[in-house]
């Protein structure tokens, strides 16, 4: 067992620490039917509300995506997912050990018009609450999956 580092090459924003919400959510934890605003279930006693990290609307993360763009995600600590490295946009190269690539000067031949790309991008996070124009750019991130 090794392990395997990936470095992307990601045009975009880094969104890291926006992507989740730390809240209280009312679900039971088990499979009962829970009054509202009951503390616990009433037939197993189970926790009906909890604090959990929740993705902020607009973010699926099973693809994961926001809109037509990628998330890229840097080395994950499901302990902590807001702290977690994210960036939205294009992953413009990719390169591990056994594969190095090295990113060449032009870079818009992998992504096209960059000032289109920025447009959209800032179209698509913006009403999410998520767009900073000064977290644009070119972002070297690290992966290890565990």
């Amino acid at each position: 067992m090794g392990v395997d580092y990936t470095a992307i090459a990601v045009l975009g924003v880094n969104v890291t620490g926006k992507l989740h919400t730390h809240e209280l959510v009312t679900r039971p934890v088990c499979s009962h039917t829970v009054v509202p605003n009951a503390k616990f279930c009433s037939e197993c006693g189970a926790k009906a509300t909890y604090h959990a990290w929740v993705p902020v609307k607009g973010y699926d993360e099973d693809l994961p995506k926001i809109g037509s763009f990628q998330v890229i995600n840097g080395t994950y600590d499901d302990r902590y997912p807001n702290l977690t490295p994210r960036f939205v946009g294009v992953a413009v190269e990719v390169g591990n050990y056994d594969n190095p690539r090295r990113l060449p000067i032009e870079i818009g031949q992998f992504c096209g018009d960059i000032e289109a790309l920025q447009k959209n991008l800032q179209a698509t996070l913006e009403p999410l609450g998520l767009w900073d124009p000064k977290m644009f750019g070119i972002w070297a991130v690290l992966q290890c999956p565990y």
